[in-house]
């Protein structure tokens, strides 16, 4: 294979004519989607089972545990804590020299408890989160088969950097397994569940998506809560916006009226027993502390993203651990909604069907402009060299 052929195959991945890449989206295989997000994979299948995974990441997690060592770093550092804020409450009862003393003794203190928290984390192994990939590898495959777009799948860093020259309106339905129905409880039926969004090229040439939805229930008059809503809605965007691939996607999550055309309609209902995405949500979402990712785990679903936990093992009963409970990658936070990591399949999953949607509308990236320019100068390169080659040969024989 020639270098410029290669270069070629490196960027659109094996099958895939450029021709197909750019017009209403191809249809890789899955080991080739794969391959474009760094996902390993043994030809067509990932690498291991869910149970595999499971007690591999088990032994990565006990790996973590809090060293001997720690709490009585924390408790030192708690101690240093306690000084700044006493020396805090001596200095608002004085002035002039003896407030200064006192407030330079309150600052110093409470430097020395930064620095010291700061040593007693570093004591605590990091999580390399070795198993993710494998992890993505199940999910990845586990949600392209039950989207409504299955058939779906372009060349994955195509998608990624996927800028439309005009707006693309996103729908469709994604499978659901063992989901929660209101006055049914759990199903063991696969329910279709809706999408929808909206793809947009911004003013700075990025990529915008926005979902739109209307509150509706008694707790939307609540004194505020038109304002906590749309600050809640902020901070999911930022959540999916800062882990972008090289943060070159823009979220936009609106909260409208009728006149605003809302992508979904949620009811907020004080004593509903947990979220619905597309039907109700609980008021504390906007308030609890732990509410941001949860709501960036409903707009998941809203962008086409199924929950990845098992969720009558979750909801019923915990079996062993939250690895066993769940049955996916506990750091994901559609496993997980009180975790805010977002992996790149997540992102290849939403932006992918914007280019099966959009059709000959499609605009080719920079990224794939850059390369495709750059193997067009390598073959004239080479050309010119077998030209020149020719030439010598004809010279020499001429001679």
């Amino acid at each position: 294979m020639s270098h410029y052929a290669f270069l070629l195959f490196a960027i659109l991945l094996p099958g895939t004519s450029f021709a197909q890449s750019t017009s209403t989206g191809t249809n890789l295989k899955i080991s080739e989607v794969a391959a474009g997000l760094n996902i390993p994979m043994n030809g067509d299948n990932c690498r291991y089972s869910r149970n595999d995974l499971i007690t591999m990441d088990r032994k990565a997690m006990d790996a973590l545990k809090i060293p001997a060592g720690y709490d009585e770093a924390n408790k030192a550092c708690a101690e240093l804590s306690r000084k700044g804020t006493e020396a805090s409450n001596r200095a608002a009862g004085l002035t002039g020299d003896d407030w200064q003393k006192a407030n330079d003794e309150s600052v110093r203190y409470f430097e020395q408890a930064g620095e010291c928290y700061k040593a007693a984390q570093a004591m605590i192994p990091k999580d390399k989160d070795e198993q993710a990939n494998d992890w993505a590898c199940l999910e990845l495959t586990g949600h392209l088969h039950d989207d409504g777009m299955s058939s779906c799948t372009p060349v994955a860093q195509q998608s990624l950097n996927f800028v439309p020259k005009n707006p693309v309106r996103v729908e469709g339905k994604e499978s659901y397994h063992f989901v929660s129905l209101p006055g049914i409880g759990f199903s063991g039926f696969h329910i279709s569940k809706p999408y929808r969004y909206t793809m947009v090229q911004e003013s700075d040439g990025k990529l915008g998506i926005t979902v739109k939805i209307k509150f509706t229930g008694v707790a939307t008059k609540e004194a505020g809560m038109k304002e906590k809503i749309q600050q809640r809605l902020d901070e999911a965007a930022t959540i999916w916006e800062k882990q972008s691939p090289g943060k070159g996607i823009h979220f936009h999550f609106i909260s409208v009226g009728d006149d605003g055309n809302p992508d979904f309609t949620v009811d907020l209902k004080p004593n509903a027993k947990g979220d619905l995405y597309d039907t109700y949500w609980l008021p504390s979402v906007f308030s609890d502390d732990t509410g941001k990712s949860t709501v960036a785990h409903e707009l998941g679903h809203m962008m086409g993203i199924p929950d990845e936990y098992d969720p009558v093992r979750s909801v019923t009963w915990e079996v062993n651990d939250d690895l066993d409970t769940l049955r996916c990658n506990p750091r994901g936070i559609m496993c997980d909604f009180y975790k805010q990591k977002v992996y790149p399949y997540y992102y290849y999953l939403i932006t992918r069907r914007g280019i099966c949607v959009g059709g000959a509308d499609v605009d080719i990236n920079s990224k794939v402009k850059q390369s495709l320019d750059q193997v067009q100068q390598i073959q004239s390169a080479d050309s010119a060299k077998k030209c020149d080659s020719t030439d010598q040969t004809v010279d020499s024989g001429a001679k």
